[in-house]
Order: C-alpha cells, then sequence, then structure tokens
C-alpha cells in the first residue's frame, strides 16, 4: 500500500490544514510537511514544543502580522515554522487569531502549503477538548482529527486520556471502564469531541496512528468503518514518530463504500413482487435495505423498475430510491444508472441483490474491511468454494461498469480484473429467491 500521506488522504497542492486530536499531531505536521515542496509552511495555534521545532528548517518566531509579510517576501525553501514566542517551559505560544487568519490569506494568495497544529494533548494517546480547544482558523480548508492506538483496550483513566473525565462524559462511560471501540467512536464523531470546533466546509479526515500490532489494527478498523458517518477518509497508520530513518506505515484506508441495491426486475419466475414477501414481519426489500444501512455503506439507493410502487415500504429509510425506466434491458441498465449517481467522494460500491434474504451487515462490513486493506479491484465472499454476492467493486472498476450490457451485471468484468475472494462460513448467504419452491429454503 502506499506510504505516501499526501496521496493516501488525497490532499491538494496547496492545502490549508489544520491537525487536531492527540497521539501524533506534531509527527503528522512534519511527516506530511517532507512531501511538500519547495516551500512549506507550518505554524501552531496551540504550543508546540520548543524541541520540535528543530524538525524544520527555519524557525521564526513572530508576535505581529507585520512580521510574518516581511518572512514570506523573502526567498526562503524548505520546511518553515512560524511561530509564537517562547513560553517559561520551552514551549511556543500559537498565534493569535488575527495573526494565524493574516499567515492563511498570504499562503492562499501565494499558492504556498501551510500546515497548522491547532491542539495539545500532553503525548497521551487520547483526549478530549477543554471548552477553549481546539483553536482551529475558521478559514481552515482541511482538518486531520488524530487518535493514538496505544490506548485501545486500556481502562479509561489519566495514564491513557487527556482530560479523561470530560472524555467519560461524551463517551457515556465511567473512569475504570475498558476503552473500547465504541467509547472512542462516540467521542471522536461528538460535535463536543473529535468534530468540535471544525469548520463547517471544512474536509475532515480521521488518522489512527500508533497502529503497529495486527490487533491494534482490528480494533482501529471497528473505529474507522463506523466514522464515515463523520469522516470523509479514515487512515489506520504507524507513522513512527519523527524519525525520517524509518518510513510511514498504512496499514489501512478507510473511504465511503456505496451500497445499490439492484430491484428492478419483474419477479417473472415467483408470479408477484417478491420484493414484498414478508420475512421476520417485514418486506424482503426493506429487511435488505435496513441490512445495507447497518453494515456501514454510505449512500445506499435501491434500483427500482417493474414494481416501483415497493418504494412505499422504505419511505422512512435514508435511502435513495432511482426508477429504472430500462429495467427490461436486463441488470446491466440498473447497474449503469446506479453508477451515474455516485459522487467523486465514493471509491467502491456493494451490489446487493434485492431477493438474497440472508445478506447481514457483517458480510458488507466484511467486505469493506477488506478492501481498506487490499484495494483490490473487484472483492467477492465464498462459500464452499462458491462465489456469491454481494460483491465489491472499488473506483477502478467504475468506467467499465458503466459499459456493460445484458442480464448478467458486474460478472462481466470478472474476466478483466484481479478478483479477491474472502471466505464466508454461513451458506444461507448462498441462497436467492427464484420461485415459490425456493421459501422452503427460509425454514431450513
Amino acid at each position: 500500500m502506499i506510504n505516501s500521506l499526501r496521496n493516501t488522504f488525497n490532499l491538494p497542492e496547496s492545502p490549508i490544514l489544520a491537525i487536531v486530536g492527540s497521539g501524533g499531531k506534531t509527527s503528522l505536521l512534519f511527516r506530511l510537511a517532507k512531501e511538500y515542496s519547495p516551500l512549506v509552511i507550518l505554524s501552531n495555534t496551540a504550543h508546540l514544543g520548543m524541541s520540535q521545532g528543530e524538525n524544520a528548517d527555519k524557525v521564526f518566531q513572530v508576535s505581529t502580522s507585520q512580521e510574518i509579510d516581511r518572512i514570506i517576501t523573502s526567498e526562503f525553501k524548505g520546511i518553515l515554522l512560524i511561530t509564537g514566542m517562547p513560553d517559561k517551559k520551552d514551549r511556543y505560544t500559537g498565534l493569535d487569531e488575527m495573526m494565524i487568519s493574516h499567515l492563511i490569506k498570504i499562503c492562499k494568495e501565494k499558492g504556498i502549503p501551510l500546515l497548522i497544529e491547532a491542539d495539545g494533548c500532553r503525548g497521551k494517546p487520547l483526549k478530549a477538548p477543554a471548552p477553549w480547544e481546539p483553536p482551529i482558523p475558521q478559514e481552515v480548508e482541511q482538518v486531520i482529527v488524530c487518535i493514538g492506538a496505544n490506548g485501545f483496550g486500556k481502562e479509561l483513566s489519566e495514564e491513557w486520556v487527556y482530560r479523561v473525565d470530560d472524555f467519560a462524559n461524551l463517551s457515556h462511560t465511567a473512569l475504570g471502564d475498558p476503552i473500547s471501540p465504541e467509547t472512542i467512536f462516540q467521542v471522536i464523531v461528538h460535535p463536543f469531541g473529535g468534530q468540535k470546533n471544525i469548520p463547517q466546509n471544512a474536509r475532515r479526515y480521521l488518522l489512527i496512528n500508533q497502529a503497529d500490532q495486527p490487533d491494534q489494527q482490528e480494533f482501529g478498523g471497528e473505529i474507522a468503518i463506523r466514522s464515515l458517518t463523520a469522516y470523509e477518509k479514515c487512515v489506520i497508520a504507524s507513522l513512527n514518530g519523527i524519525d525520517f530513518t524509518k518510513p510511514v506505515q498504512i496499514h489501512r484506508v478507510y473511504s465511503p463504500v456505496a451500497g445499490v441495491i439492484l430491484a428492478a426486475g419483474e419477479s417473472r419466475r415467483f408470479g408477484s413482487p417478491k420484493l414484498l414477501l414478508q420475512l421476520d414481519g417485514e418486506p424482503l426489500i426493506r429487511r435488505i435495505t435496513k441490512v445495507a444501512l447497518q453494515g456501514c455503506l454510505k449512500p445506499v439507493s435501491i434500483i427500482l423498475g417493474a414494481y416501483p410502487e415497493v418504494s412505499k415500504v422504505v419511505s422512512d429509510l435514508n435511502v435513495n430510491v432511482i426508477e429504472n425506466r430500462f429495467w427490461r434491458l436486463g441488470q446491466s441498465s440498473s447497474v449503469k444508472i446506479a453508477m451515474e449517481t455516485l459522487s467523486n467522494s465514493v471509491d467502491a460500491v456493494i451490489f446487493l441483490l434485492g431477493d438474497q434474504p440472508f445478506i447481514t451487515p457483517n458480510i458488507l462490513q466484511k467486505l469493506v474491511h477488506a478492501f481498506s486493506i487490499s484495494r483490490a479491484p473487484i472483492i467477492a465472499p465464498v462459500v464452499n468454494g462458491q462465489r456469491t454476492n454481494p460483491v465489491l467493486f472499488s473506483r477502478e472498476t467504475f468506467s467499465s461498469l458503466k459499459g456493460i450490457t445484458g442480464d448478467t451485471g458486474g460478472r462481466q468484468l470478472f474476466q478483466k480484473f484481479p478478483v479477491e475472494l474472502i471466505p464466508w462460513d454461513d451458506e444461507k448467504l448462498l441462497i436467492d429467491i427464484d420461485t415459490i419452491e425456493d421459501l422452503s429454503k427460509l425454514d431450513n
């Protein structure tokens, strides 16, 4: 997997980026800076250790906006740290609101990358913000929220969490409780936690650092997959501090995966709209739609055709219902319509069949986890040696999906792209409903 942080987060040539949170902010600040040239400016709105500033090629301590003007008109190249004056604890103070706004204005005008450390955590892997934190400038265009895997599974205490009482309140836990994925998720998506003070239009990313061990990566994956509701991308990595002799290791990259439920057919062999078949007290299409939502897919779309009235049974769910007027042309027509609706932020899509009753949130999440590791073009489950649905297709395949024809859907691409197969133990995943006789399988 690529080790470039800039490419992993898909950052622009001249970001105006703030880094907040805990567990490796300063490491990220300088690691990212190394990937920009010929000039990148670093700054801070929270305290920054003077020893950490030594990683810059040059440090300017300023107390007025006029000093910033003189600095940036020079011909300096490299990593330039523009910071406040030192305090009595060997820390640089942060730039005040007026100075950082002035610096942002100049960097935007000149197209200079600007990376800002905008939080403090006293070296702890996890934190909750104080009432005055984090001091994120409102002109910032990208924000990366950091957390450290060294706190995963530990007891909720001051040893692992900065402002532990606030952290406990945000996560609805008590001191001494184990720090679970759910605990951390509650904090990082909370408007007074990880989302606090982020400008409304800023792009939001999550970095889970210090994930050196496989169990930490699995733990982090449980956080990341759910956090896609709040963050554009969630990255699990080992930055290895600011020791540039050790490379950054990117373990997993989570990005939005859409769900598309193909349900446009006329159920000819079944004899009536099987999408409305009652299963465990609810229509089949509603059951599958809820599974897609629980599987952390976003957005979820349903492609209807022969029976548009089916939309009534999912009208209260957060899904897009799209009518395919060309459903008689086969499944490919629904796939192509779905592809036209996907936004540029979506990196993959999982196609679900509307007549496959035993799809579970777990198999959907398994596909997303696998994609975060391999970024394979196509990922499919296999049960007892038999490949089955649902199937994940990455952005790499999107242009080809738009060109398919007939009634076999995305299966046409299996000879064109490498397919990663993931084993699945539940034989019920092989069941779909084509005829009345198939209903007997549901009771077995």
